[in-house]
């Protein structure tokens, strides 16, 4: 997208892009493979585990959502299945899908590390006994380093 980043960074913080080092130049700017408005955001992660207890899931619904979408961002990965169709498989199949996409999750999270840690069977785990929220709390922990260039 042509804007500033540290040096250090591997992924757009205004596009979700990764990040290249143009041939001719010192300067790292991200890919502009296909116009995005999508911002990956850091998101505390304590208030969304409250406002998910306080609204009985219905905000966990639409964190869901949102750490599908920012991970699909920062991987670049556009033409992935989007978070709302995601949410929508989780409650048709009494969250079976859901186990599966805590699984997927873990798979997209390794891509954004360098360390090899079994996050998709730690994920499905917590998924399959009722801890879900870990999970979730988890994905967002690793956005979170990730926006903010902790990777």
């Amino acid at each position: 997208c042509g804007r500033q980043i540290p040096d250090q960074a591997r992924f757009c913080a205004f596009c979700g892009k990764p990040v290249t080092l143009e041939r001719n130049s010192d300067t790292f700017r991200s890919p502009n493979i296909q116009e995005s408005d999508s911002f990956v955001e850091s998101r505390n992660i304590a208030r969304c585990i409250i406002l998910s207890i306080v609204t009985f899931g219905i905000y966990g619904i639409y964190w869901m959502i949102r750490l599908n979408d920012d991970v699909n961002a920062l991987l670049g990965e556009d033409y992935e299945m989007k978070g709302w169709m995601a949410a929508l498989l989780s409650v048709i199949t009494c969250n079976l899908y859901g186990i599966y996409w805590l699984y997927q999750m873990g798979l997209k999270c390794n891509q954004l590390t360098t360390d090899n840690e079994n996050r998709p069977l730690i994920y499905m785990i917590f998924g399959m006994v009722c801890l879900g929220i870990v999970s979730l709390a988890m994905i967002q922990d690793m956005i979170n380093r990730t926006v903010n260039y902790e990777i």
